[in-house]
């Protein structure tokens, strides 16, 4: 299921038609930042034209701004509420983009995220 898939993960962005929403184990919130909207944009160019060093720079930065603009304090019952609320919202066509676009973090938060953690 994607809402315990997002929430098992890092935060992250993701577009869902014009609007843009970082969403993770630590946030679910909606992103208005221009910035973070080119990165996104940035980012999956890249790794869709198989430029890792470009995709990752931009994945890690995505991360980073994802980190900034988590909520304090931390109360994972309402992160729960706010992405199943968020979630049933969203139109099947629009689930499906967003499990594309996980997916896709997926694999760079294998290839990008995991070893500049450790």
């Amino acid at each position: 299921m994607l809402l315990e898939k997002l929430l098992s993960h890092p935060g992250f962005l993701y577009q869902i038609g014009p609007s843009y929403y970082y969403l993770g184990k630590w946030i679910c919130s909606p992103c208005t930042d221009q910035e973070a909207s080119d990165c996104h944009f940035m980012f999956h160019m890249n790794l869709d034209s198989q430029e890792h060093p470009e995709a990752a720079y931009y994945f890690l930065k995505l991360r980073a701004m994802c980190e900034f603009a988590l909520e304090v304090p931390y109360n994972p019952g309402k992160i729960r509420r706010d992405m199943e609320e968020f979630l049933a919202r969203l139109s099947p066509s629009d689930l499906e983009l967003l499990t594309r676009q996980f997916e896709k973090f997926q694999t760079a938060w294998e290839n990008y995220g995991q070893e500049t953690i450790r």
